[in-house]
């Protein structure tokens, strides 16, 4: 077989896109036995949700001790003030 990199790559990728299409279709079989008319959700958006990207919680930068020592600073004044309870 004398192919072209390109089209052996096009090929491979159109392989994986279909085996996950297939594998997303069984799961869904499976949810659809345990859907109601309330939870019925079609293939399609089925589908778009579960490949959508996910989403990467973001970590809070961390606070340097100024940030610290001036946020609990303002915890303690609105205490005294009787802003916590």
């Amino acid at each position: 077989m004398d192919l072209d990199f390109e089209i052996g790559f096009e090929l491979i990728q159109k392989a994986y896109k279909k085996e996950v299409y297939n594998k997303l279709w069984q799961r869904w079989l499976v949810d659809y036995a345990r859907m109601d008319d309330k939870t019925f959700i079609g293939f399609e958006e089925y589908k778009n949700e579960l490949l959508k990207p996910a989403r990467i919680p973001v970590k809070p930068k961390a606070k340097t001790k100024k940030e610290i020592f001036e946020q609990s600073d303002r915890i303690i004044e609105a205490w005294k003030k009787g802003g916590c309870k």
